[in-house]
């Protein structure tokens, strides 16, 4: 009896003392992710009866820390206008829009570099046509909306954003000439009337780029080829009728650039990868336009990085927010299942801000993140309970 009592209390106290020592041990070295990561305040709204899964919304953030959020009906787009400290819709509006059938291809929400227009485009390639609206911030007015043909062979025409100067929407597509051969037209919309075209010009690619364009606020087009291991960043400034071809970005046989996303200063490109283990990470790589030799890096254990939009830019363009993921066993957490994290950093140091977990198994999830008055705001969509939610953290 005794024996039992005393076996049972070395029990409890060998528990106790291994739990202690994991305790200390991961206070002496956490794991990613908890590192010196700064507090996050948490806070969510509401979205009433707007069904987050099937609209596939989009939002951005204002220069003045506004929400914009637009989802999609069947034959109409609702735009609203969100206070996130408040937690209140401040304005809120409707657009009729040709019937089709829901969930779409998804939208972008883009706000012009003065903070005076809104635009709102659609592309599908299962649709001939791509959807295109510019609004006032102010009241949400519709200024002018049109439906974009596809090219003479067929291609969709993507509408890239607003000029640095706001005098023009650009819209982009990509001919491939030949295997090795690809012409990408720019066209220059009026926003007033997005039928009225500004001006249009054309680049001549080479080394196999495909459609992974992206363009800066400058009208500077940015591509980068799809070739495994070794992908390429070209560059080209319509303007100045001047092209580069940047850094290679060497990746693992198993690796892929997800997104790229081009500033007025730099491009990024965010990979996904694998190691020798089938343990997965992302690479946050930074090509600077006046240096186009040199090449930061950040590397971020356990999911790899998905496609990233303009809208996941802060305003200012200092911080980003990228959705990272991964399915299945990885070599760093041990454990089976899906990994859907946000990764907030600095898009100039690289540095991650924050990192927290998104819906899973909910459907797309749009993010936004807005930097200003000492802290960078991410917000981002819960399908499942039809809300967003806002994360805050200081800025060091």
């Amino acid at each position: 009896m005794h024996r039992q009592a005393d076996f049972n209390l070395w029990g409890k106290l060998t528990l106790n003392t291994a739990l202690s020592i994991l305790l200390v041990g991961l206070m002496l070295h956490p794991p990613f992710g908890l590192c010196a990561l700064p507090k996050r305040r948490f806070s969510e709204i509401d979205l009433g009866g707007i069904n987050v899964q099937k609209s596939e919304p989009s939002m951005t953030f204002g220069l003045d820390g506004l929400l914009y959020f637009a989802y999609r009906e069947e034959n109409s787009i609702g735009v609203l206008v969100i206070n996130v400290d408040e937690r209140k819709v401040l304005r809120a509006t409707h657009i009729q829009v040709p019937k089709i059938d829901l969930p779409s291809g998804g939208s972008e929400l883009k706000v012009s570099p003065d903070g005076s227009f809104l635009a709102y485009s659609e592309s599908d390639t299962c649709l001939p046509l791509s959807f295109l609206a510019v609004l006032r911030t102010r009241d949400l007015s519709v200024i002018s909306s049109a439906q974009i043909a596809r090219t003479a062979d067929g291609k969709l025409q993507y509408p890239a954003g607003f000029s640095a100067d706001t005098t023009a929407i650009m819209v982009y597509s990509v001919t491939r000439r030949s295997p090795s051969d690809h012409r990408v037209t720019i066209i220059y919309l009026d926003p007033n009337d997005l039928n009225h075209i500004l001006d249009r010009k054309t680049a001549d690619v080479y080394d196999g780029v495909d459609s992974h364009v992206v363009m800066d606020l400058n009208g500077a087009v940015w591509l980068y080829s799809n070739k495994k291991v070794d992908e390429k960043i070209f560059w080209f400034d319509p303007i100045r009728d001047q092209t580069y071809a940047g850094p290679v970005f060497s990746l693992r046989p198993t690796g892929q650039i997800g997104q790229s996303v081009a500033l007025n200063d730099s491009i990024l490109a965010l990979t996904s990868e694998l190691t020798d283990k089938n343990g997965a990470f992302g690479r946050i790589l930074r090509s600077p336009k006046d240096h186009p030799g040199s090449l930061q890096e950040s590397r971020i254990n356990g999911c790899g990085f998905e496609q990233v939009s303009r809208s996941m830019i802060a305003p200012d363009q200092l911080f980003a927010v990228a959705n990272c993921k991964a399915v299945g066993t990885t070599e760093f957490t041990f454990l089976p299942g899906i990994v859907n994290d946000a990764v907030v950093f600095n898009t100039r140091s690289l540095a991650v801000v924050g990192r927290f977990g998104l819906a899973k198994d909910e459907g797309p999830v749009a993010l936004a993140v807005w930097h200003g008055d000492g802290q960078v705001v991410v917000a981002n969509t819960d399908p499942k309970h039809n809300k967003i939610q806002i994360h805050s953290y200081p800025r060091n």
